[in-house]
């Protein structure tokens, strides 16, 4: 096959899947590509795929017969030999030698207790094999480069860096209908899963004591791959705790504008896409000082620290009372957000698929 005949086709499989951190990247790549290099890529989906309208209309898609490993492992390999493939949200044929595998984290490894045992099983040697081979191996930040490669045991020269963007925000009309579920009152913000990592629990038990209001956005996590640390008891607390469960991209703009700050507790993230989303329509951070975060927040963002003093809910007192210090949260989050670009990031990745 000539060089002028190759395609390159992208895995699909991320559009069957519930949206999370991963899908989203994936989404938010192909959305950014150019029109005329998404003339030349081939989208492959799964049999209970469920596009998105814009999918279709820009990319040539080719539906499978097949679903989920089958699909991914024998079908998506099969069809497109002699192709270079990209994975970009998680798993990956282990049998592709021609393909880019974006590997977001190394969270199996490093929060084990937040999955099912089977999912962290198949992930590590799924990864553990790809890694192996000649795939051109990507991931998401610098911290993630140095984790994953330390958890697969081979050289961090192997990643290259693709972060995430943050101007995808910048199109969404904020949704304002959601303004009748929430508080007449100034509020904090919390974005994610329940996963135990997240530490959507933490903020809550300390919101719930001081009695300030606290916006808590994310449904559960699927049982068969991560657990969550909040039972459904967990839910009914305090009137100042107010659970939205999944929105929309438009609702969730509409709280960036409105919350007096995003926390973000988690103790492990591959990159944070909140962080940025927030910044970038000014709204203050307020996270953990661990993991990628202190990378991708830069110097606009409180950082809390497990052994200090001040905990979430009272970072966000202090910061409530403190409109210069506000003011310039908001200004450092704008200029840090614009160092994330979905586009700059799309292009480095069909380069590095062009180059296999």
């Amino acid at each position: 096959m000539t060089e002028v005949n190759r395609r390159i086709w992208i895995n699909g499989r991320w559009t069957s899947q519930r949206i999370t951190g991963t899908q989203r990247y994936a989404a938010e790549m192909m959305r950014a590509m150019d029109p005329a290099d998404a003339a030349r890529c081939v989208v492959a989906l799964p049999a209970d795929a469920d596009p998105p309208p814009w999918l279709t209309e820009r990319f040539t898609c080719v539906r499978s017969r097949f679903s989920g490993m089958f699909f991914e492992q024998v079908w998506l390999p099969l069809r497109s030999w002699g192709h270079t493939l990209i994975s970009m949200s998680g798993p990956a044929p282990v049998l592709k030698r021609r393909q880019v595998v974006v590997m977001h984290d190394a969270s199996v490894r490093r929060i084990p207790e937040a999955f099912s045992t089977g999912f962290r099983l198949w992930y590590e040697a799924l990864y553990r094999l790809i890694s192996r081979g000649p795939a051109r191996l990507v991931t998401v930040s610098e911290f993630s480069a140095g984790e994953v490669a330390d958890w697969l045991g081979v050289p961090a020269d192997r990643f290259h860096v693709v972060p995430c963007g943050a101007e995808h925000v910048d199109d969404i009309v904020p949704d304002a209908s959601i303004a009748d579920r929430l508080p007449d009152a100034p509020f904090a913000l919390t974005v994610g899963s329940r996963a135990p990592h997240k530490r959507t629990a933490l903020v809550v038990d300390q919101f719930t004591a001081t009695g300030a209001h606290l916006v808590v956005v994310g449904a559960a996590p699927s049982a068969r791959v991560l657990r969550t640390d909040m039972p459904e008891a967990h839910t009914e607390h305090a009137g100042n705790i107010h659970y939205l469960g999944r929105v929309t991209d438009a609702e969730l703009a509409y709280l960036y504008r409105h919350a007096g700050a995003l926390l973000m507790p988690s103790v492990y993230e591959g990159f944070g896409i909140p962080v940025v989303e927030a910044q970038r329509l000014g709204c203050p951070v307020i996270c953990a000082g661990n993991a990628s975060l202190p990378e991708v927040a830069g110097d606009a963002a409180i950082m809390v620290s497990d052994r200090g003093e001040r905990t979430y809910a009272a970072e966000f007192a202090v910061l409530s009372n403190d409109s210069p210090a506000r003011a310039r949260l908001r200004e450092r989050g704008a200029a840090n957000a614009r160092r994330y670009s979905w586009r700059d990031g799309a292009r480095r990745l069909l380069d590095l698929a062009r180059s296999r």
